[in-house]
C-alpha cells in the first residue's frame, strides 16, 4: 500500500463529513484520545491496597496502588531515597515557601516528646556560674577561632563561633569545651557518641586534658 493515500489531507472535505457521520453513535474504541483524557465514563474495577490490603474501586487509566494517601505515606516510611530521586525533590522545591499555618503544624508535630532528639527537656536546665563570657573567649582562643570539625575560621564564619559541651553535661566545663561552627553544633547534637570520641582524642592529641583558664 503507498504511504500518505489514507491520511487526513489526502481526503476531501465531504469525504471527512461522510465519515463523522457514519460513526455516529457507535461505542469509542478504549485506545482513543477521547478515552485516555477521560471525558468519557470509564467502567469501574476493584483493586487490592498494596499497604492495607483492602479493596478499592479505581479507573482503569489511573496507576493508583493506595486506597488513600495515609496508607501510601505508611508504606514509604523506613525506604531510602535514591539520589536521582532526592535531586529531583529538591529541584521542585527551590523557591518554595511554606505558609504559617504549615510551620506551626511542624512546630507542633516536632516539639517535645514527639522530636525524635527529645532527652527529657535537658535543653532547659541552666548552664553553670563558671560557664560565662570569660570562659567562652579564652576557649576560642585556645582553638585559634577555628571551628575543630571543619575548620572554618571565624572571620569566614560572619559570627561568633560557639563553645559546646563535649559530654552534654552543662555543669561540667573543664576540659570539656570545644568551639564549632553553628552548622557543626547542630550536627554534632544528632551524633552524640561518635562525636564525644572524635572530639575526645582531639583534646588528646593537643595534651588539652588538663587545660584551665585561668
Amino acid at each position: 500500500m503507498p504511504t500518505g493515500i489514507y491520511n487526513r489531507k489526502a481526503f476531501s472535505k465531504q469525504h471527512c463529513k461522510n465519515i463523522s457521520k457514519g460513526k455516529k453513535g457507535k461505542p469509542i474504541h478504549r485506545c482513543s484520545p477521547a478515552w485516555n483524557k477521560g471525558k468519557i465514563s470509564v467502567p469501574r474495577k476493584f483493586k487490592n491496597c498494596l499497604f492495607c490490603d483492602k479493596k478499592f474501586k479505581i479507573i482503569i487509566t489511573s496507576n493508583r496502588k493506595f486506597c488513600s494517601e495515609s496508607c501510601a505515606n505508611k508504606f514509604r516510611i523506613g525506604k531510602k531515597l535514591s539520589k536521582r530521586h532526592r535531586n529531583k525533590i529538591s529541584k521542585t522545591l527551590e523557591g518554595h515557601k511554606q505558609s504559617k499555618k504549615t510551620i506551626e503544624k511542624i512546630s507542633k508535630s516536632l516539639s517535645c516528646e514527639n522530636h525524635p532528639n527529645w532527652k527529657g527537656g535537658i535543653s532547659f536546665l541552666p548552664y553553670c556560674k563558671k560557664f560565662n563570657d570569660t570562659l567562652k573567649k579564652s576557649v576560642r582562643k585556645r582553638d585559634n577561632y577555628t571551628c575543630q570539625r571543619c575548620g572554618k575560621r571565624q572571620k569566614k564564619h560572619g559570627r561568633r563561633l560557639s563553645v559546646h559541651h563535649i559530654h552534654f553535661d552543662k555543669e561540667n566545663c573543664y576540659p570539656d569545651l570545644i568551639t564549632l561552627c553553628l552548622k557543626c553544633n547542630i550536627i554534632v547534637n544528632g551524633q552524640r557518641k561518635s562525636s564525644e570520641k572524635c572530639f575526645m582524642k582531639n583534646l588528646k592529641k593537643r595534651g588539652l586534658l588538663n587545660w584551665k583558664p585561668f
